[in-house]
Order: structure tokens, then C-alpha cells, then sequence
């Protein structure tokens, strides 16, 4: 069951990592893990980011805090 999250639970992860080793800044991080990877795998034209047209899981919360 855990290796079901393991992608969930990992990408935050890699991304405090680049925060932290490689000075990146947050939307430096954010956009490495996302639109950059889907460049780099020929895929930026289907997902990536959150545009018309594009597949995306999102989630949207709306919370006191």
C-alpha cells in the first residue's frame, strides 16, 4: 500500500532537496518538477501545467488556514 503514495509522498521531497542543495527558489523547484519534466519528455504539450486543453490532476481546497 505505502508504494501506491511513494510518488506523492517523494516529489515534495525532491523538491526541498533542490531548494536546499541547489539553491533553487520555490517556483524554480515547482516548475523543474513540472512543466521542465514534461518538456524533457516530450509530453509539454499534454501536461505539465494547468491550462485549457491539457490533462491535469488537481485538487483544489478551500480551508480556514
Amino acid at each position: 500500500m505505502f508504494l501506491d503514495l511513494f510518488p506523492v509522498v517523494l516529489q515534495p521531497l525532491v523538491m526541498h532537496l533542490a531548494c536546499v542543495t541547489l539553491r533553487l527558489s520555490l517556483s524554480e523547484s515547482l516548475a523543474a518538477a513540472t512543466i521542465n519534466a514534461a518538456h524533457s519528455l516530450g509530453r509539454s504539450g499534454k501536461v505539465g501545467s494547468v491550462e485549457t486543453g491539457k490533462k491535469a490532476d488537481l485538487l483544489v481546497v478551500d480551508a480556514d488556514r
